[in-house]
């Protein structure tokens, strides 16, 4: 406490002032610090959530796009039917996504028809290209052939083993045994070069699928001839009814093959009166191909 005030000159006190002074003034300054901190932590609350709302609507927005992200990442250059399939159009980025599965339906159908058209170039040209080598050989083993003739011969004999090469990509060489059952007295009724081209794709396909062993067999059936190629393969893994479909191949097929042998096989044999067909029921995977013989049933019955 103060001392009480004494007047100069008297000899005691005198009285007694109180002073006050206003607090309204310091109030207000209060309420608009507590209203002003209030504000801000409100403003900050509003900021946050408006963001947080924002981030999960753009994730949200460009979800479509994560998932073509991580479907393109999981396909494969050797597989061409992947697609997005986002659905139906919602928004812009998923019309986008099936504009990029009709391109890419597009591109397939250009890439797997480039595939098909050099795949029957490559059985073309296999059959001759065999017939040119061989009689080179042959005429490599006359004795009496001059020198120079040989080294032509021997030149085509290269060239035509570095196009068979380029031909055959895809077809395992690995060691195996290939058993032919020796059949006397059958005739086909079909040119050599026919009944050749429509068997060489039955082959390759043992060749590509077998495990150890082939044999390839033939027999009378009426008035017609069945050859029987027959493998110890995995099996055919596919509908039997898609197998002579042109570009459908077996899911456990190796090498880079582009399923056009065996439909080709199949119209080379009905274009001369005959048939391909696979035997699903037997033991090992058999396909049977029947060309016309030369000679009538009544013919060989007597």
């Amino acid at each position: 406490m103060s001392r009480p005030p004494v007047l100069e000159g008297e000899p005691a006190q005198a009285g007694v002032v109180i002073a006050g002074v206003s607090l309204t003034p310091y109030r207000a300054t209060q309420d608009r610090t507590l209203l002003a901190g209030l504000g801000l932590g409100l403003g900050v609350l509003v900021v946050a959530g408006v963001s947080a709302l924002t981030a999960w609507v753009v994730r949200r927005a460009l979800r479509p796009v994560a998932v073509m992200a991580q479907k393109a990442s999981e396909w494969s250059e050797h597989d061409l039917s992947h697609r997005f399939d986002l659905g139906e159009p919602r928004d812009e980025l998923t019309q986008l996504g099936q504009v990029f599965d009709a391109l890419l339906a597009r591109v397939s159908r250009a890439i797997l028809a480039e595939q098909r058209l050099s795949a029957e170039l490559a059985h073309e040209l296999r059959t001759p290209l065999t017939v040119v080598r061989a009689e080179s050989e042959l005429a490599t083993l006359d004795p009496h052939l001059p020198r120079e003739q040989r080294a032509r011969f021997e030149r085509i004999i290269e060239s035509a083993d570095q196009v068979l090469t380029a031909a055959t990509t895809g077809i395992r060489s690995d060691e195996r045994t290939v058993t032919v059952a020796p059949s006397t007295g059958l005739e086909l009724a079909v040119p050599q070069a026919v009944a050749v081209r429509a068997l060489a794709p039955l082959i390759e396909n043992a060749l590509r699928f077998s495990r150890s062993a082939i044999s390839v067999s033939a027999v009378e059936c009426g008035d017609l001839v069945q050859i029987r190629v027959v493998d110890d393969g995995p099996g055919l893994g596919i509908d039997p009814s898609d197998l002579f479909s042109p570009g459908i191949r077996a899911a456990n097929g190796p090498g880079p093959g582009v399923g056009l042998g065996l439909a080709l096989a199949r119209r080379l044999a009905r274009a001369a009166g005959g048939d391909v067909d696979v035997r699903p029921g037997e033991p090992r995977t058999t396909f049977v191909l029947t060309l016309p013989s030369t000679r009538p049933v009544a013919t060989r019955s007597r």
